[in-house]
């Protein structure tokens, strides 16, 4: 009599677990998906940390920025067209404020101060008076760029929201009511594009929950077809896909329970769970109707006895995968890691828990009688007979071939994209990444990289010499090529000082007189200057250059950075300091996270697998021919991503070691029966060829069921996951070809007996 309480009573057990999910169901009716912009940026820190320095500028606040398009912005009917704009958007309930051309504010020199005045005026329409605003602006590096483009046909509005935006039916009332406005004015041929956080926030639950109502439904139909072939009967179908749902609730409710942040990163562990769990049943379900065709004993616990030990270490090397990602230097990437480990053990006990006890319902049943999935037991022998002879004609070819792809693979990791940008996260046809696409090539892109430089003093900043430094670097960064912009506190001094000489020619310089700086210092701080926090401390300590630059790949970018950066060293006066820990440090973290996070959590899955296998078969030759076999599928995996240039995000950085964790299965259910009839006395062709027969209907089926589930994740809408998905099932595809072709030329090179290996008890 088996000891399993799931065998031996299968109905009382299967109610007790019916009562503990119960609840656990109840508290999925809460759950919730966090799209923030936290986590969204999770893969890019440079601009992570561009996002909390605005955060910082504009605390309690939620800012959209709207691009305007038009003909030319320095028109009667563009000036005339953007005043209206903002006074329409000022209207919508919880807009704070609006600041665009026509609603913003200039200093102007009143006798010894300043006066703020109208930047511009609506009802400006002299031809002679717009030419003089369009070169105040084009020249003013304050504007241009930032709120009128170089081309002058788009001209941006920056809304300030009061932060009541924080539910999603706020976020989509906010979205409807902005694409109202905007059709009525498109009449006036003015053409609009908005991006903010609670836009795309809001974008990113409804295109997930579209998602899931397009693939979830996708799954089942594919899983009822695959599984209906394999398995001929719908009560094992049935069976399974109970055990499958009663999975997936204990696992989303128990987290839920423990108050885990599901995020739209972790929605990829459902499918890694959904077919790990099927890759077990599938195993379990054609051991059962295997055991059901000999007649002899009870077929469940014959069935269990067969395959509990390789299941069980396949389970093992799956979860090592994932463990492994909890080295990784990302967040993100770590509790992806931990909580798909606890996932994928849950999906072993539900397997051989209530798993078992609904097997055991079925066979003790009437339906059992039934079951004639494996009729074609002959011609599965017949069949891999012919393929070994096969894999014998061509060993030769097969192991050179497979040395050439170590060099192919080898030559193809350095062209490796690193990092991704947050817009390309969104669908392709996604307003957001539209609006970011378009902002970021008319307004000189979205790149920030701040250098702090300590003057050394409190007031140090103020210092002439200090300042004339400070200017020649941003001069110096700002004549660099891929450079849109470079902004200092210096560059905002000499803008009062035009001001203050009546914007006479060649006035666009720092002030020589001490007691003019002081007064221009004492006037920003106290009209709280919207870039003066950006740029200066307050206490006048601590200036930033900000360098600002269109997207452009990471080796270029860093090069300039470096330029910049040796620049302002070789330069510096005594006492002054220069940091780059928030600017530059933070952008080469973003590539070498992504690095790091790979070779960490792949070295450390292909250690613990190892040590695993040797633990299983006592023999370090098949635990280094199964993870040999099995890296060869995983690189090829890394080469085609980076010969389609996908980049490598916090999403496909995990995809080395949890594929290697994953496609290691079947090499490990298909060696260790091999060894089992090897070690009977069989030679090892003899071995092989039953090895296939018995194990190739369920490495096909299982292989099959993660494939598709995960090659249906192509069909979202996020370009990471569709990237996941795509790899993933190649990775598959390529163990399951591993293990039919390189595993057995392999294994026909080996003779005699394998001392040590112990076979699996039948």
């Amino acid at each position: 009599m088996s000891g399993n309480p799931f065998e031996r009573y299968p109905r009382f057990s299967l109610g007790f677990i019916a009562l503990v999910l119960i609840p656990l169901a109840l508290q999925l009716r809460s759950l919730h998906v966090r799209s923030d912009a936290d986590t969204l940026l999770e893969s890019n820190p440079s601009q992570k940390a561009t996002l909390e320095k605005v955060t910082a500028v504009f605390p309690d606040q939620i800012i959209l920025i709207i691009d305007v398009e038009c003909s030319d912005v320095f028109s009667k009917e563009g000036i005339t067209g953007i005043a209206t704009v903002s006074d329409a958007i000022m209207t919508i309930d919880g807009v704070r404020d609006v600041k665009s051309l026509t609603h913003s504010y200039k200093p102007v020199r009143k006798g010894f101060s300043f006066e703020m005045v109208p930047l511009v005026s609506r009802e400006t329409s002299d031809p002679q008076a717009l030419e003089r605003l369009r070169n105040y602006c084009q020249s003013n590096p304050l504007i241009r760029n930032v709120m009128v483009s170089p081309d002058s046909r788009h001209a941006t509005l920056t809304v300030t929201l009061d932060p009541v935006f924080n539910t999603q039916e706020a976020k989509r009332k906010l979205r409807s009511q902005l694409n109202t406005l905007f059709g009525d004015f498109e009449t006036r041929d003015l053409f609009f594009e908005v991006i903010g956080l609670p836009l795309v926030e809001e974008e990113v639950d409804a295109t997930i929950m579209a998602d899931l109502r397009r693939f979830l439904p996708g799954v089942l139909l594919f899983l009822l077809v695959t599984l209906g072939v394999a398995f001929r009967s719908a009560w094992i179908v049935g069976f399974m896909l109970l055990n499958q749902a009663m999975a997936l609730i204990l696992i989303a409710g128990s987290l839920q329970w423990w108050g885990y942040p599901f995020t739209v990163f972790t929605l990829l562990l459902f499918p890694l769970w959904a077919g790990i769990h099927l890759t077990l049943l599938v195993h379990l379900g054609t051991a059962c109707q295997r055991a059901r065709m000999t007649q002899w004993g009870e077929v469940v616990p014959r069935a269990t006895r067969q395959i509990l030990k390789s299941c069980g270490f396949a389970t093992l090397t799956t979860m090592a995968g994932l463990l492994s990602l909890g080295l990784a230097e990302i967040p993100q990437v770590r509790e992806a890691g931990l909580v798909g480990a606890y996932g994928v053990a849950v999906v072993f006990v539900m397997t051989f828990g209530p798993g078992v006890a609904l097997m055991t319902l079925y066979y003790r049943s009437t339906l059992g009688d039934l079951d004639w999935g494996l009729a074609g037991d002959h011609s599965d022998r017949d069949r891999s007979v012919d393929w070994l002879a096969k894999v014998r004609r061509f060993r030769g070819v097969i192991v050179g071939s497979s040395l050439g792809l170590v060099v192919l693979i080898a030559v193809s990791v350095p062209a490796l994209r690193m990092g991704v940008r947050p817009i390309e996260f969104l669908p392709i046809e996604s307003p957001s990444r539209s609006a970011g696409e378009r902002f970021n090539e008319s307004y000189g892109g979205f790149n920030m990289f701040q250098l702090e430089i300590d003057s050394g003093s409190n007031n140090g900043v103020n210092r002439l010499a200090f300042l004339q430094y400070l200017d020649r670097v941003q001069k110096y960064a700002e004549a660099q090529s891929g450079v849109s912009g470079a902004y200092s506190y210096a560059q905002v001094l000499a803008m009062m000082n035009q001001i203050w000489e009546g914007e006479k020619e060649g006035s666009l310089a720092l002030p020589t007189n001490p007691l003019l700086l002081g007064t221009f210092s004492l006037v920003l701080k106290a009209q709280r200057f919207p870039f003066f926090e950006a740029l200066c401390d307050a206490d006048f300590r601590t200036a930033n250059l900000v360098v600002r630059s269109p997207d452009q790949p990471s080796n270029e970018y860093l090069a300039l950075l470096d330029k910049i950066l040796a620049y302002a060293e070789s330069e510096k006066p005594a006492g002054v300091s220069i940091h780059a820990s928030q600017g530059l440090h933070s952008i080469l973290e973003a590539d070498q996270q992504l690095v790091k996070s790979q070779l960490k959590s792949a070295g450390l899955a292909l250690g613990l697998i190892l040590v695993l296998l040797v633990g299983l078969w006592r023999s370090w030759w098949l635990a280094l021919v199964a993870v040999m076999v099995n890296a060869l599928p995983v690189g090829l995996l890394v080469a085609v991503a980076a010969w389609l240039q996908i980049p490598l995000n916090s999403i496909t950085v995990m995809i080395a070691a949890v594929a290697f964790g994953i496609a290691i299965d079947d090499t490990v259910h298909f060696l260790t029966q091999w060894l089992e009839i090897r070690t009977s006395g069989a030679d090892p062709e003899g071995a092989l060829g039953r090895a296939i027969q018995i194990k190739s209907r369920p490495m096909v089926t299982s292989s099959l069921v993660l494939g598709g589930i995960f090659a249906l994740l192509m069909a979202t809408s996020f370009p990471p996951v569709q990237h996941f998905g795509g790899l993933s099932a190649l990775a598959f595809g390529l163990a399951l070809g591993a293990v039919f072709v390189l595993l057995p030329a392999v294994l026909m090179g080996r003779s005699g007996p394998l001392a040590g290996a112990e076979p699996e008890s039948a």
